[in-house]
């Protein structure tokens, strides 16, 4: 149990004071950050894209076979896949980064 302790008249005072304080400076805060965010470098403002569905079933697939081959034997190509595991892998997350970033 949580045990709560009384407030004084005086307490409630200065605390609803100090959150006037903290909230006008919050305002301020976002006021400042709304005005700079419409300076931003150019390189920084950019967009996400989903992936087509090519690229998504790409990853995938390339996903599936590397996890695939910790536990059963993938016919023609399991035993690249499973000596270069880490690698397929990272490579499928690179084809979804290159879908979502560059909108392919």
């Amino acid at each position: 149990m949580r045990r709560v302790w009384p407030q004084t008249k005086k307490s409630r005072e200065s605390s609803s004071a100090a959150g006037i304080k903290l909230h006008s400076a919050a305002n301020a805060a976002d006021k400042s950050f709304a005005s700079s965010s419409k300076q931003l470098d150019p390189a920084m403002r950019f967009r996400l894209n989903p992936p087509s569905f090519v690229v998504f079933l790409f990853s995938l697939i390339l996903a599936i076979v590397a996890i695939a081959t910790l536990y059963a034997r993938v016919p023609l190509v399991g035993h690249y896949v499973s000596s270069h595991r880490f690698w397929v892998l990272a490579a499928a997350y690179a084809a979804l980064l290159a879908g979502v970033t560059f909108g392919l």
